[in-house]
């Protein structure tokens, strides 16, 4: 009886010995920190493999406001207003022949603004005209020989000019932009520009007396002209007048523009010039280029603005497919393919043809073998009855990549760029690829001119209808979002996923090493340590080198900025770049030796056992590399997401494990290879690779962006100072950089090893010798 009582007993407390939920949590969560390396690769992978699954979490777009009601009204834009852009494109053509041949880009653009201002102020509206200073950079004004003072106004500033059609019928507390860009160089030039101011005064004319207006509008004319030698050409410059216009709108009139020309035409007449025209709170803003004028036979929409802002995407598919609706037969869309580049659509004959490039770059060609390659490897694995899908999924794969590099770059594609940096909703929308010489004049004749003012009159006139219905910003779509093709998206439900993946194996390592130590990655190989006594870190000098390397990394790239402001030439500037990394690395070493030389290490006090100081590195490095790449996700996640790849193996891969020294005792080894191995210091080679992969990154980067290697250093300098800023001069200096260096400190500096390790190690040698 007592047995079975007791059998009894046993099953009961075997059946209630079950884990409770919570106890089976933290048991799973300890396990993870256990295998915390498999775990951490195996996140990694899924990381990556999520990127490459994004073509099949795409999903269709579509216009979330409803409150757009588009294709509910009337067009009015019609075969008269068509007929009014023409005749005003033919007066500002004449405006233009009045100067003579002999007449510059700055007299033209001049002209054909003074014509605008006069034909909109005879249509009775508020008109403004404004010029702005643009502050070059130190390495731009040694380079055009002028002190800070005295810069040419003709180079140094840029001009707008704006009018608002008022509602009537409406409190005027908000406001839509339509701005039009003038003197651009990629475009066939004045003959272009006409159209546009042409086509703008026949729409403001219309929306004059259009009865449907509930808000403001404001038509602004943009100078376009090229900055100097300043990246970005006519964008940069078209920017840098829309942000100028804008800090002005907003208030901020003191520091924003010059003094007035006395001699203006519009002075004392209805809209002064001297008095700045407002229409309330403004909404939305559309930027409208004409390169070919009015020869449209492609639209392409740009969203991308500054450090990869984007506008909600509701607004973005509004201008896709209003324009698809206005041009049926013409190529609409974001121009996300190279393989099939949106401005080979363009017409230069009667009879329709492509325009044909003069070869095939090489990055084009790259891609197009690469695609080729993964096309052939999907259609082995699933079949040739899965080629279509096969060849969908890669070109998917392809624009995605080609839409997240420029927003990674953080380099505006449009004016736009301007209005979204003031929370305004903008896309630029290109109306035609200029054709230059080859353009056919008889193709394009009065007639087809009128259809084309027409066509992109209605247009406008959509675009206009659907932001005037709205009574507040767009909000409900998305701003976060990377678009696969024209017609499809991820969201930031489904493309951040990966991210995260990436970051948790980082994440995880460093969690387990600053809870359970080196865990048999100290050195000792086996992991046969001393596993029952608990160590503990020594933060204090880890951190402080953390700090150190970060503030080196800030130095490094303080240093490029006063090398590329010293006006030195690309190759100097990068030249001197990496010799001030050399020494930033040098001077890690000096201030690593400084903090562990002097009684520093594991074994330093023989009450509290340490851990050796490269683990509390490593783990320091990996939490630093975490927290950083999280942080820069939310800003630009095209730029977070290859920064966190490419560190993540980098970091991860700290240890000061060697076993070359055993290696070259191994004389009897039948293996030539591992004998010769056993002399290579794999722990020298390891860290000059981690030192080295900022190099290769930028190697990469510029092979992308079809630059030399030997100027990285100067066009990221550049880009910093010409958009005044942007993420990726901080992440490469401030996180990329101290990351790499960090990395390779903590694997081959012998002082970071600790004197346990190394006695050990010894140990195990004479041991393996005696045998």
């Amino acid at each position: 009886g007592g047995c079975s009582s007791t059998k009894v007993i046993g099953r009961a407390q075997a059946v209630s010995g079950a884990m409770a939920p919570r106890d089976a949590v933290i048991a799973a969560i300890g396990r993870v920190f256990r295998h915390h390396r498999n775990v951490s690769a195996v996140l990694y992978v899924v990381g990556v493999l999520g990127v490459l699954s994004y073509p099949l979490l795409a999903r269709r777009v579509f216009i979330d406001e409803n409150a757009f009601l588009h294709g509910h009204g009337a067009i009015g834009f019609g075969a008269d207003e068509a007929l009014s852009a023409h005749e005003y494109a033919l007066k500002a053509e004449g405006v233009i022949d009045a100067l003579g041949a002999d007449a510059d880009g700055n007299a033209i653009y001049d002209a054909l603004t003074n014509f605008a201002a006069n034909e909109l102020d005879a249509l009775g509206l508020d008109v403004s005209k404004r010029e702005y200073p643009i502050e070059f950079d130190r390495r731009g004004r040694r380079r055009l020989g002028e002190n800070a003072g005295d810069a040419d106004s003709s180079v140094a500033s840029r001009k707008t000019t704006h009018a608002v059609v008022r509602a009537v019928k409406s409190s005027g507390r908000e406001g839509v932009v339509f701005a039009t860009t003038i003197g651009a160089s990629d475009t066939d030039g004045p003959i272009a520009d006409a159209a546009a101011i042409g086509l703008g005064l026949a729409f403001v004319k219309y929306l004059a007396t259009a009865k449907w207006l509930a808000k403001d509008f404001v038509w602004l004319v943009l100078d376009a002209r090229p900055l100097g030698s300043n990246p970005g050409g006519s964008t940069h410059a078209a920017v840098h007048a829309a942000d100028a216009w804008l800090r002005e709108y907003y208030g901020d009139e003191t520091k924003a523009r010059l003094p007035l020309d006395k001699k203006s035409k519009n002075k004392g007449a209805r809209g002064d010039a001297s008095a700045f025209a407002r229409a309330g709170a403004l909404q939305q803003a559309y930027v409208i280029e004409m390169p070919a004028g009015a020869a449209v036979d492609v639209v392409a929409v740009r969203p991308e603005g500054r450090n990869g802002a984007l506008p909600n995407q509701d607004l973005l598919n509004t201008a896709v497919q209003l324009s698809r609706r206005a041009f049926p037969r013409a190529k609409v869309g974001l121009d996300l393919d190279p393989l099939d580049p949106i401005e080979t659509r363009a017409r230069v004959g009667g009879a329709g043809e492509a325009k044909v490039r003069e070869g095939e770059n090489k990055n084009v060609a790259l891609i197009r073998r690469l695609s080729s390659f993964l096309e052939r490897i999907g259609v082995f694995c699933l079949g040739k009855s899965r080629a279509f899908a096969v060849r969908q999924f890669v070109g998917d794969l392809r624009r995605a990549s080609v839409f997240a590099w420029r927003c990674a770059r953080g380099v505006p594609t449009g004016a736009h760029a301007a209005f979204k940096s003031f929370a305004l909703d903008a896309a630029t929308l290109r109306l035609g690829a200029p054709l230059g010489s080859a353009r056919d004049k008889a193709h394009f004749g009065p007639t087809t001119n009128r259809e084309t003012f027409r066509k992109i009159g209605s247009l406008l006139e959509m675009l206009a209808r659907g932001s005037n219905n709205l009574i507040e910003q767009l909000h409900h779509s998305m701003f976060y979002y990377v678009m696969t093709s024209d017609d499809a998206f991820l969201s930031i439900a489904e493309y951040v996923a990966p991210q995260a993946a990436v970051v948790a194996a980082i994440a995880i390592v460093a969690i387990a090493l600053a809870t359970r130590g080196g865990d048999g990655d100290d050195g000792n190989g086996d992991g046969d340590g001393e596993q029952g006594a608990r160590r503990e870190h020594d933060w204090a000098p880890a951190l402080a080198l953390a700090a150190a390397a970060h503030a080196a990394g800030a130095g490094v790239g303080y240093a490029s900025l006063c090398f590329y402001d010293a006006a030195l030439s690309p190759v100097a500037t990068t030249g001197l770049t990496v010799l001030s990394a050399l020494a930033a690395h040098a001077l890690l070493a000096k201030v690593a030796f400084s903090l562990y030389a002097d009684g520093g290490g594991p074994n330093s006090t023989p009450v509290v056992p340490r851990e050796p100081p490269w683990v509390t590195l490593k783990c320091v490095a990996l939490a630093s590399a975490a927290t950083s790449t999280a942080a820069v996700t939310f800003f630009n996640f095209p730029l977070a997401w290859p920064t966190t790849v490419a560190l993540a193996p980098v970091c991860l891969s700290v240890s000061q494990r060697d076993r070359s020294e055993e290696r070259r005792d191994d004389t009897k080894s039948k293996r030539p290879w591992r004998a010769l191995a056993g002399w290579v210091d794999r722990r020298t080679v390891k860290s000059t690779a981690m030192a080295l992969t900022p190099v290769f990154l930028a190697s990469l980067v510029s092979l992308i962006e079809e630059t030399s290697p030997f100027a990285f250093a100067h066009h990221l300098a550049e880009n910093a100072r010409a958009w005044r800023g942007g993420f990726a001069f901080p992440v490469a200096y401030a996180v990329v950089w101290p990351a790499c260096a960090l990395s390779a400190l903590a694997t081959r500096a012998d002082v970071l090893r600790g004197t346990r390790g190394a006695g050990q190690r010894e140990a195990r040698a004479e041991s393996k010798k005696s045998r």
